[in-house]
């Protein structure tokens, strides 16, 4: 892999904690990178992820419809947003 490690945001702190042993237990320490923070208020440069995943997660948010449109600007070209909200 060449340069900066690829960014993988989680949201809560726990996702990020065990994440980050993950990655290590997968031999991918180094090459990945977790970022804790704010869905709406994403600290990345436009066009900067391939995809982002929304898990349980949208249908929580005080205002969603911002969160996609920051999340949009986030992705680069031809990148994919996936959200899943799964409701009983």
């Amino acid at each position: 892999m060449s340069g900066k490690a690829p960014v993988c945001s989680a949201l809560r702190w726990e996702d990020r904690a065990l994440a980050n042993l993950a990655a290590e237990a997968e031999g991918l320490d180094g090459q990945v990178r977790f970022q804790h923070g704010d869905a709406a208020d994403l600290c990345s440069e436009p066009e900067s992820f391939g995809a982002v995943w929304l898990f349980e997660s949208l249908l929580h948010m005080s205002d969603p419809r911002r969160v996609v449109r920051r999340l949009a600007t986030a992705l680069r070209p031809g990148g994919r947003l996936i959200i899943a909200n799964l409701v009983q």
